[in-house]
């Protein structure tokens, strides 16, 4: 019936002209009386209802194998065959879904017709939903066009083989509106050769099946150097006796293989011409084929290269059972597809379906995950915890330390005041006493008040040290009530006028002895130069705090200076000052110019804990 059907096809596009309506009724009374051989339309026979009649199966699943292991037990069959069809149309075999660990490795899959099957599938496709972008039929399948070499005897020599397989690039699932590849092929001729035979079949193995269209063949023999190539087969198959059948005889062409149904006559496109050869196997246990008559051999010489050239379109596939393979799947869920088609590829209704559950690795899955993410969380709360007690431990050490120096700090200064200072006062009552007995104006007197000056001036700076020593005096309003004491000491003896800008509430900052000390000995050095040099009748003192620093100004109305006139003694003088400040990340400015004075600011940073205040 199929056969009918594609002869009618045909005649719809061929020209009037070439076939006749006498030669269409002979044939339909032909077909009508059953003359074709029985095995002609055995591989596409008419669909049997299933609402009729159910059909068995004609494939199931056989092996599963996941990673190398052996996954057969779970192969279940979850359909009832005596079950009525969900539709006209569509018979489907379902499996029970099988859950595959992740642990890499291929996947394979095995099929066949059932035990004691009478019935095979013509042709078997497979595609495995959620990797596969398109049906994919089993590598194994082919057919060939071959060579054969006879000797003078006619006995077989050797043999070439061009093999066409899965489905040609012009194939779009119809014949009739399919295009044809041109394709060229070279051969050698083998030792002892001297007659050719041509096959064009689909053997190989039996299970191929397919409908494979062969046209415009040609074949020659290529001469030495630059002589020209000598035509030995040259076959539009246009020659022959009811070559508008499709059981029509080609005049040099001969059918042969189990399956000689198969071989067919193709009236219209894609052919070149008219006519082609067409080899329609849908018999999977056995082959169908094409070859040249014996009478009709072609001489062939041994050496000599031979040049084929025809054109092609096919689909190709196998059928009854097979294996398929797929390597290093990603986790994911699955359903593997087998369905039958008949040689042409279109879906005869039934297909088997396995659904696949490949599970994630454990470090994808959510539990992993989320328990990675608390231990994680806790690990660096045991961590940011270690640190912390690392940083507290660190700080009490620090503190502890900082203590002892305090400490060490505080007992310097009372063994200085005590001990220094006792002696230094001493010094000075005896020294003055002893003037005091001497004869005025006496050498001996002016001795005995140089010393008496000398132990004052070592008991003030003695008290200098025992402040900067005493941890007591450590924050800023001691400082600056300290400073503001000993300028207004140190000008009233100088006989300059002071005047202090200080703010009332200054907050009780931590100040370190070091910064302290350098403060005070750079705000020493600004007083003695102006003592000294600045001839000043008026000294003007101001402090404003701004966190996170203090400026200190001491501001002059004496003589001032050019900058660039002040010699750079070291360790003496501005740079001096600077250098000293610099050790505790402050710094000095100074501005002056002759006759207007000097003002002197003073940078030093202070950081404030608490009560954050700006002072003006």
């Amino acid at each position: 019936m199929f056969i009918l059907n594609l002869l009618k096809s045909g005649s719809r596009r061929r020209r009037p002209t070439t076939f006749p309506r006498w030669r269409s009724i002979s044939l339909a009374l032909l077909l009508t009386a059953g003359w074709i051989f029985p095995c002609v339309a055995a591989p596409e026979a008419p669909a049997v209802s299933l609402k009729s009649a159910i059909r068995p199966p004609v494939v199931e699943l056989r092996a599963l194998s996941y990673g190398g292991r052996n996954y057969n037990a779970g192969l279940q069959n979850l359909t009832d065959a005596s079950a009525p069809p969900s539709s006209d149309e569509v018979r489907v075999q379902r499996y029970a879904a099988v859950g595959l660990p992740h642990k890499g490795g291929a996947l394979t899959v095995a099929f066949a017709p059932p035990d004691g099957a009478s019935q095979y599938a013509v042709r078997l496709r497979y595609k495995l939903e959620g990797y596969d972008p398109e049906w994919r039929d089993l590598d194994r399948s082919y057919m060939h066009l071959v060579l054969k070499f006879l000797d003078e005897n006619k006995i077989p020599v050797s043999r070439e083989e061009f093999r066409s397989s899965g489905k040609s690039v012009g194939w779009t699932g119809d014949l009739t509106t399919s295009e044809l590849a041109t394709r060229t092929e070279q051969a050698v001729v083998p030792a002892r050769a001297v007659w050719m035979a041509v096959w064009i079949d689909s053997g190989g193995h039996e299970e191929n099946t397919g409908v494979w269209l062969v046209d415009d063949l040609k074949v020659w023999e290529l001469g030495s150097g630059n002589a020209p190539r000598r035509s030995l087969l040259d076959e539009g198959f246009e020659r022959g006796r009811a070559l508008d059948s499709p059981q029509g005889d080609p005049e040099f062409w001969v059918r042969d293989g189990g399956a000689l149904g198969g071989g067919l006559i193709w009236n219209g496109p894609p052919a070149v011409s008219n006519h082609a050869l067409m080899i329609l196997d849908g018999n999977p246990r056995d082959y169908t084929a094409w070859r040249l008559k014996d009478k009709n051999l072609l001489p062939v010489v041994p050496g000599n290269k031979l040049e084929l050239e025809w054109s092609e379109v096919y689909s190709i596939g196998w059928g009854r059972g097979g294996e398929v393979s797929y390597p290093d799947l990603p986790s994911g869920q699955y359903q593997f597809r087998v369905q039958e088609v008949t040689a042409m590829g279109i879906p005869t209704g039934e297909e088997t379906v396995l659904p696949l559950i490949i599970a994630p690795p454990f470090y994808n899955n959510i539990w992993f995950r989320a328990a990675a993410v608390v231990s994680l969380i806790a690990f660096l709360l045991v961590l940011e915890r270690m640190r912390a007690r690392r940083r507290m431990r660190r700080k009490l050490e620090a503190m502890e330390r900082k203590q002892a120096v305090q400490q060490e700090r505080a007992r310097i200064a009372r063994d200085i005041h005590d001990d220094l200072g006792t002696v230094l006062s001493r010094i000075s009552m005896v020294s003055e006493s002893a003037a005091l007995e001497t004869q005025p104006g006496s050498r001996q007197q002016e001795r005995l008040n140089e010393i008496c000056e000398a132990s004052r001036q070592l008991t003030r700076t003695m008290e200098e040290i025992v402040w900067a020593q005493d941890p007591k005096h450590d924050s800023l309003d001691n400082t600056v009530n300290y400073i503001c004491s000993f300028a207004s000491d140190l000008l009233a003896v100088a006989r300059i006028a002071c005047r202090l800008d200080i703010p009332m509430d200054l907050p009780s900052i931590p100040l370190e002895a070091e910064k302290r000390h350098e403060l005070f000995l750079v705000f020493k050095e600004v007083l003695n130069n102006i003592i000294k040099h600045a001839a000043a009748s008026e000294v003007r003192i101001s402090l404003k705090w701004q966190e996170p620093a203090i400026l200190l100004t001491i501001e002059d109305n004496g003589r001032g200076f050019s900058p660039a006139d002040v010699p750079q003694a070291k360790g003496n003088g501005l740079s001096n000052m600077q250098n000293r400040l610099q050790r505790v990340n402050g710094g000095v400015e100074v501005h002056t110019e002759p006759g207007k004075g000097t003002r002197v600011e003073i940078f030093l940073p202070v950081h404030h804990q608490s009560n954050r205040n700006t002072l003006p």
